[in-house]
């Protein structure tokens, strides 16, 4: 791990309550990435007990630190747990993605947001799921499969 990778290492913080403390609507808002996905119901969820997630800590200590995160063009990794069989997750297609075929070699000098990656973002967050038909349809079935 980098010097870097040291120093974030730090800022993690594991108590959801710390994390969350003086979220207003606002904030709540820009940590959903403009309301294009609900990430503060994984937190609701993790104080609940309902999930263990150490990702939504992870996301709420860089968002608390005014932190990025630096992302490949192309991904290096598949996430497996997509498949229904992750222990947070249902079968979403969304998320399989071509892999990349290089290394990556070179990383940028400076830092910053990248505006159209963010826009990028909120849109694949948005349409991911699919129509409400879609949804419809999907949920339908996942009652079906547990019968």
């Amino acid at each position: 791990m980098g010097e870097h990778g040291k120093e974030l290492g730090k800022l993690f913080n594991p108590n959801i309550d710390q994390l969350t403390a003086g979220f207003t609507s606002e904030k709540i808002k820009r940590f959903s990435i403009d309301n294009s996905e609900n990430f503060w119901k994984q937190v609701k969820e993790f104080k609940a007990g309902k999930i263990n997630s150490w990702a939504i800590r992870w996301y709420l200590s860089i968002f608390n630190n005014h932190g990025l995160v630096l992302y490949p063009r192309q991904s290096m990794i598949q996430n497996m747990g997509t498949d229904g069989s992750g222990t947070h997750s249902d079968v979403d297609n969304a998320y399989h993605v071509e892999l990349a075929t290089e290394p990556i070699n070179e990383f940028p000098k400076e830092f910053e947001e990248n505006k159209t990656a963010y826009e990028a973002i909120k849109y694949f967050y948005r349409t991911r799921k699919g129509s409400l038909p879609q949804r419809l349809i999907r949920y339908i079935k996942k009652l079906w499969n547990k019968r």
